[in-house]
């Protein structure tokens, strides 16, 4: 959950979809995990961690003509500082809790 937060603060309605439709969300591939919010390639996520970093890629719809032109980005950011923006208060653990808990995983 951290990394979609990481650059999507309202993911909740696609976690929701997702969930009620038995969609799977999370995946394996090529040494990244993939978080599926949503029926395009913007809605993706892709991230590693290497030691107390993620290495976070996603596309960027931000200045675009529209998502299929979209830039991927590629950020760096460690688990503290997202557990220290996100996971702090206890409205934030139970809202982050809430969501991990409704992720549709394959088998890792």
């Amino acid at each position: 959950m951290f990394a979609a937060l990481s650059h999507s603060a309202d993911i909740e309605q696609d976690v929701n979809f997702n969930y009620k439709n038995n969609t799977q969300d999370l995946k394996y591939e090529k040494g990244y995990y993939i978080l599926q919010l949503g029926g395009d390639g913007v809605s993706q996520t892709q991230f590693k961690l290497n030691g107390d970093e993620l290495i976070i890629k996603y596309l960027d719809p931000i200045g675009a003509k529209d998502n299929a032109d979209a830039p991927q980005k590629t950020i760096h950011v460690t688990v503290s500082d997202l557990a220290e923006k996100y996971y702090q208060t206890s409205e934030q653990k139970a809202y982050v809790d809430k969501l991990a808990k409704k992720l549709v995983t394959q088998e890792i």
